[in-house]
């Protein structure tokens, strides 16, 4: 990876993680889930509603290093006002790019977590949240 992309990459990972997308709490939320990585202490609580099929109102809160906060931040932008069958074809493809990011990132924002695969304990901060929220759609479908 050239040192330009390499930077743009990291200038994504730090907005996500300064500025993250809909960073508050709803307690009143249809869904509430908490993803926490028992290792590090990374822990955020997504909420959202599910309505007529679509994923809406998508929110995180909670606190973690900036990987894993980007990371919640960009599946809360690429998921909200989704149909539950793109979130779960777009969590399948991101799950399937952190593992071979020689593979097309679902979302071109994806593509800075590339280095992660490098680093095993960092996939496991980018995967996180987008997991919980796997888990729980696959058995909401079923």
């Amino acid at each position: 990876m050239d040192d330009l992309l390499k930077e743009l990459y990291e200038e994504i990972i730090l907005a996500h993680n300064t500025s993250p997308h809909r960073f508050f709490d709803q307690k009143n939320s249809q869904h509430h889930l908490k993803a926490y990585n028992y290792f590090c202490g990374d822990r955020y609580d997504l909420y959202f509603n599910i309505d007529n099929g679509y994923v809406r109102d998508f929110s995180f809160h909670g606190n973690g290093c900036a990987i894993s906060k980007a990371a919640t931040s960009l599946l809360v932008q690429s998921l909200n006002d989704r149909p539950l069958t793109e979130a779960l074809v777009l969590l399948k493809q991101y799950e399937t790019y952190i593992s071979d990011p020689t593979t097309t990132p679902p979302v071109e924002e994806v593509a800075a977590f590339a280095a992660v695969q490098h680093h095993p304990a960092r996939k496991t901060c980018a995967q996180l949240s987008w997991q919980t929220l796997q888990t729980f759609l696959n058995d909401y479908q079923s």
